[in-house]
């Protein structure tokens, strides 16, 4: 596909039958790095369309309108089957339930995060103390959304120079709003996969982590063009880590996500009649989450300090949060100690207590 000019990319107006705006790199499977949707511009809400980010290693990418009649129009719309689409996030669903199930289960071995390979599903205390989030932020790569105060436009990139190159070229219209959220640009521990597929109807994209889910779209949707990995995220809740949800347009036969509470709910007050919400997605990182490196002291909340005196007094008494509210005492849900056991090194005459495991900071 050839690179267009930036300048002419929202040349469609609000009316033009095609909505939205596909961006894919040429010959390649992997995500270009310029993503968006045109949503409406009857819609009040600000919507983080179409999920995307891309490759970090393009910085440009060409677009290209919708293929065939024309994204949202109603030769394409009429081909979509709601009901297809709800089977298929069932299936999204389910895969999300069987990880969590998953996580709570590896509670019981003394798998560390270095020794998961791609795809597995991490002890749940992993997720919950953050060390999943922590090891993931060497590949953690930020989302940047845009708006366009002309067409109502959003687009998203994980590219630095086409953030800078959109910013100083083409404001305005365009809008830095900042970061969306982030994902990890490669594997790391305890994080799977998020394929990404073109939908060649709509000229949006599709994104799932579930595995079962893919394998049903390249069955059962043969408009769906599967373009590889785009990044990836978790299957799991835990610290650093935010819900990615996912709604369906019936309408106009496309998917719409955000990572955005606030807009999640918005869209449920008053966009229900038209998008239909499908869950959590996947949970990716989030952008504002600053780690906290060192684990709890393993003092307990009854054992604070108060003024006048050198006796330990409950926390939560007025003497001992007067002297100080964030004494040790009061932060004890901030990384809370937690150890797990080493198996025996192959051939080696340990025991099992010889090693073990700070789940918090990953030290042996």
């Amino acid at each position: 596909m050839n690179q267009s000019n930036p300048s002419s990319r929202d040349a469609q107006s609000p009316s033009t039958s095609s909505d939205e705006l596909n961006c894919r790199s040429r010959g390649s499977v992997q995500p270009a790095p310029f993503h968006r949707c045109l949503v409406g511009a009857a819609m009040a809400v600000l919507l983080t369309a179409c999920g995307g980010g891309g490759s970090a290693s393009s910085d440009l990418a060409g677009t290209q309108a919708a293929s065939g009649a024309g994204a949202g129009s109603p030769e394409t719309t009429r081909r979509a089957d709601p009901a297809a689409f709800q089977r298929s996030a069932a299936l999204s669903s389910a895969d999300l339930a069987s990880a969590e199930q998953q996580a709570q289960a590896a509670e019981a071995s003394a798998t560390s995060l270095d020794e998961l390979q791609a795809g597995e599903i991490a002890a749940k205390s992993a997720y919950q103390s953050g060390a999943v989030a922590r090891k993931a932020l060497a590949m953690r790569i930020p989302v940047y959304r845009f708006s366009n105060s002309n067409t109502g436009a959003h687009f998203f990139t994980t590219s630095v120079s086409e953030r800078d190159n959109v910013a100083n070229t083409l404001s305005p219209p365009y809008s830095l709003e900042g970061e969306a959220f982030s994902v990890a640009s490669a594997f790391s521990p305890g994080l799977s996969p998020v394929h990404r597929f073109f939908n060649t109807q709509t000229g949006v994209h599709f994104y799932t982590i579930s595995e079962t889910e893919r394998a049903n779209v390249v069955a059962n949707f043969p408009q769906f063009n599967h373009e590889g990995v785009a990044y990836y995220a978790s299957q799991v809740a835990g610290a650093g880590l935010i819900p990615f949800y996912r709604f369906f347009v019936p309408g106009k036969g496309f998917h719409f996500y955000t990572a955005k509470e606030s807009e999640k709910d918005s869209i449920i007050a008053n966009l229900a009649a038209t998008y239909t919400y499908e869950g959590i997605g996947y949970y990716v990182l989030d952008t504002t989450w600053h780690v906290e490196r060192l684990p709890h002291t393993g003092v307990t909340s009854g054992q604070c300090y108060q003024s006048g005196s050198n006796a330990l007094a409950d926390c939560a008494s007025h003497g001992a949060t007067g002297l100080n509210p964030q004494q040790d005492g009061h932060r004890t849900d901030i990384n809370r100690m937690s150890y797990s056991e080493l198996p025996n090194p192959a051939g080696g005459n340990f025991s099992r207590t010889h090693c073990v495991k700070d789940d918090v900071t990953g030290l042996v």
